[in-house]
């Protein structure tokens, strides 16, 4: 099992505000640059378990992150030794076109996880979740499903609590809560205690899915929950 979970992906965000928007949390909101200008973390709430709950929740899950990603590392080939340069012209960032420098979160059990650990997958769906977001559960509750479609072709999927039931920062027990109530097995299941993945938000919104390619160039940032959306967008970022 390789820790320093590295997940060199654009994890993707899925619409609490659907395209005409809500306010990023916290009412911050600059739009990210590469200069990685970071919106502060939740300091309004330290609540710390997420009561997720939806109508569409799956059986829970029966393997942890860790073990997940390392089934498919092992699977399809995955790993840091599969990272690569940028392509020509290809600056690193965090906005659409930029290779997506590495950011460092967690996973369920508290482990580090690295984007690196997944180099090596042909395209990359990244959703940062608000657990107390409606529109975060419906892509969540799609996430098991969708993935599957694509799997075989080389697709990662990585869904990211960024914030918990109450708005305040998640811990592992919101992580856990959020991958058993939508059953995700092959979905990567993180947190982001401090905020590192901010510096990918934009436009105030909430919540974004953010797509890359196998060279991890961001493909597209979309705030959406829609399905045919989501699938669109990992059509495009797939070779």
């Amino acid at each position: 099992m390789k820790h320093t979970v590295f997940l060199g992906l654009a994890i993707a965000m899925a619409a609490c505000a659907v395209d005409s928007g809500m306010d990023a949390p916290h009412g911050e909101g600059s739009a990210a640059t590469t200069t990685s200008t970071a919106a502060p973390p939740n300091t309004a709430s330290t609540a710390t378990s997420a009561s997720t709950t939806s109508s569409s929740s799956s059986e829970p899950a029966s393997n942890t992150t860790a073990e997940s990603l390392a089934k498919q590392q092992d699977a399809y080939g995955w790993g840091p030794e599969q990272c690569t340069i940028p392509p020509d012209g290809v600056a690193v960032g965090y906005d659409k076109g930029n290779q997506l420098d590495a950011l460092t979160l967690k996973d369920c059990e508290g482990n580090d996880v690295s984007l690196s650990e997944v180099c090596g997958a042909h395209a990359a769906w990244l959703f940062f979740a608000h657990a107390w977001c409606p529109h975060c559960k419906k892509s969540s509750s799609l996430a098991e499903s969708i993935h599957s479609k694509y799997a075989d072709q080389g697709l990662v999927t990585i869904h990211v609590v960024v914030e918990d039931a109450v708005q305040g920062k998640p811990d592992a027990a919101d992580c856990k809560t959020w991958r058993e109530t939508f059953g995700h097995e092959n979905v990567l299941t993180l947190y982001d205690p401090t905020g590192a993945s901010y510096v990918l938000w934009e436009q105030n919104y909430t919540a974004l899915n953010v797509f890359m390619d196998g060279d991890r160039v961001i493909t597209n940032k979309t705030h959406t929950d829609s399905q045919s959306t989501i699938e669109l967008s990992i059509q495009g970022a797939l070779p």
